[in-house]
């Protein structure tokens, strides 16, 4: 675990889960030096991207428009 800069030692916990990546799995900062983590990177983007997707399609089946009503004769 890493020490952050400017954390309290009751905030440890909190501090030294930062410091592992949370909330960004693949940037973490050992020894204040940032490393980006390429396939964990690209695995988050994936993700996001299909759940994004989903509830856009989600969105747009439930607000266009119904079929247009018949006129009987």
């Amino acid at each position: 675990m890493v020490a952050v800069p400017g954390c309290r030692p009751a905030a440890a916990g909190a501090c030294s889960v930062l410091a592992e990546g949370y909330p960004l799995r693949w940037l973490t900062a050992p020894e204040s030096t940032p490393v980006i983590d390429k396939y964990a990177l690209v695995k988050d983007c994936a993700q996001w991207a299909l759940a994004c997707s989903s509830v856009l399609y989600v969105a747009w089946l439930r607000l266009r428009p119904g079929p247009a009503p018949t006129q009987a004769q």
